[in-house]
């Protein structure tokens, strides 16, 4: 069997090659995402791309990685028909292919181990460019899809989530040049040595940071209440009339559970995003529901809600509005990044600031769903002080829970907790190293409404102070890298 496939053609085994990066990167992202085949599915199509000639090669490559990721985020995305989506999913293949595009043409220009670093640094590069996007964020970033390993998330408390996708997509590129070299040990040894020394550090610091991490402040009860009533109903209503549903029958359901945790010692409360749809007559009213709750029980709440205006026009709002234990309205806040291809059609998006208050216990600070897949604004909160991130969430079925896993990234970088409260999702309380304190699945709860302990006061982190200095050096890096290149190519061709 060995020799049989030692007879394949140097040609015929890059399209091997390439039916494998297809069908691993089908299960590196989207809804069947495992951590594990990030880290090889890249290395096939590495492989692929260095053994054909460029143009051919790059066309092939692109054409099966768009298969492929359009396989993995079918029902994913929201949006609201095949051609949009597959134009959005052509977009993205262009640009993920990038880096992909960028070892082929100038890693062969340079000489040994240093050849290995184009590619991660071009990942890096494109997933930062990319996390300023609307329509994106950190949606797409590889680290995402490591989540289980806390060893490894840990890193994003120095480099953001730029320095696990560097490790990831480095490790790809090493082991693509270790084939390229037939694996000999001779060959190879020092740059396998040199990306192992690195690896181990970053995970010996990750397994001592969640040894020795201990918070020990005060901690505080807190709950997280979702509806059990479907939205989707409503909002197509609203979609052919302009009309919402009665505030009380939308408040009823949500009065019980809060309520339920307020008895049981909750003493900040957060609805999910989308508990109903309301018009803006009645946003004072629902509101009022909200701070006679507040009052009544002396908690800190916090109450998500749609409100709807024309559904001809741009002019509704998504909001989260703070009231404190005497019923005091603390802040109005308007989502800041909606959902791209869905709330951008009807929705006003709000300022880019995020509200911090000072209460007893801790600075509270509050964003709604898509606005913590943007780690840069997110850390505008940590600049603040703020030791605990409320979010209201909604999520569907094909990206539940990883995408409440990416809440826990901002976590780690900020030092701070996150309670993300989810409707239609997972729900969740991460403290500052993202370990889940207490989770609530939406789709086999049966009562709606979790609660949990947590911290109320962050952990300095590098990155929080710092912010995206590693993917700035990536960045630099990468233009010096490639100067490198192609003028070494030059001489080359000089002295030929």
């Amino acid at each position: 069997m060995k020799g049989s496939f030692m007879n394949i053609s140097s040609d015929k085994k890059s399209y091997l090659f390439l039916c494998a990066a297809g069908v691993m990167i089908v299960f590196a992202c989207g809804r069947w995402a495992a951590p594990v085949a990030n880290w090889i599915a890249l290395t096939f199509m590495l492989r692929f791309l260095r053994m054909q000639k460029p143009v051919r090669g790059l066309f092939l490559g692109l054409a099966v990685y768009f298969a492929a990721i359009s396989i993995a985020f079918y029902g994913v995305m929201l949006v609201p028909n095949i051609v949009l989506f597959l134009v959005t999913i052509g977009i993205i293949s262009i640009i993920s292919f990038i880096p992909f595009a960028v070892d082929r043409l100038l890693a062969a220009r340079l000489e040994g181990f240093l050849s290995t670093l184009l590619f991660p640094l071009a990942v890096t590069t494109i997933e930062y460019a990319a996390s300023f996007s609307p329509a994106s964020g950190g949606f797409g970033s590889l680290a995402n899809t490591q989540w289980p390993d806390l060893p490894l998330v840990q890193i994003s408390s120095i480099t953001g989530i730029w320095g696990i996708s560097f490790l990831m997509s480095w490790f790809s590129s090493v082991l693509a040049w270790a084939w390229s070299h037939d694996f000999s040990w001779d060959r190879i040894r020092k740059g396998v040595c040199i990306y192992a020394v690195v690896l181990v550090a970053v995970l010996m610091f990750g397994g001592l940071r969640l040894a020795f991490y201990q918070n020990v402040s005060k901690p505080v009860m807190v709950a997280g209440v979702t509806t059990q009533r479907p939205i989707k109903p409503h909002f197509m209503e609203w979609l052919r009339t302009s009309k919402c549903p009665p505030v009380e029958e939308s408040i009823a359901e949500l009065k019980e559970k809060t309520d339920r945790a307020a008895l049981t010692g909750a003493r900040i409360i957060v609805w999910n995003e989308y508990t109903a749809l309301i018009s803006s007559q009645d946003e004072p009213r629902y509101v009022q529901r909200g701070q006679d709750l507040a009052r009544k029980h002396g908690i800190y709440l916090l109450l998500s809600v749609a409100v709807m205006g024309n559904s001809k026009k741009v002019d509704s709002d998504n909001i989260a509005v703070l009231i404190d234990p005497r019923g005091k309205v603390v802040w109005r806040y308007s989502k800041s990044h909606l959902a791209y291809g869905v709330e951008s059609f009807f929705m006003v998006p709000g300022k880019k600031d995020i509200p911090v208050v000072d209460t007893p216990y801790g600075k509270i600070a509050a964003v709604i769903c898509f606005d913590m897949d943007f780690p840069s604004y997110i850390r505008l909160a940590a600049k603040k002080g703020a030791d605990i991130m409320l979010v209201p969430s909604n999520d569907w079925r094909e990206i539940a829970p990883w995408h409440t896993y990416m809440a826990g990234f901002r976590a780690v970088e900020n030092g701070f907790t996150v309670l993300r409260v989810t409707g239609n999702g997972y729900t969740a309380a991460f403290d500052a190293v993202g370990r889940v304190l207490a989770g609530m699945d939406y789709f086999t709860t049966g009562s709606y409404l979790m609660s949990a302990e947590i911290p109320t006061r962050r952990v300095a982190t590098v990155y929080s102070i710092a912010g995206d200095w590693f993917a700035w050096f990536c960045i630099v890096s990468l233009v010096a890298v490639s100067v490198f290149a192609v003028r070494k190519g030059k001489q080359c061709g000089l002295q030929q």
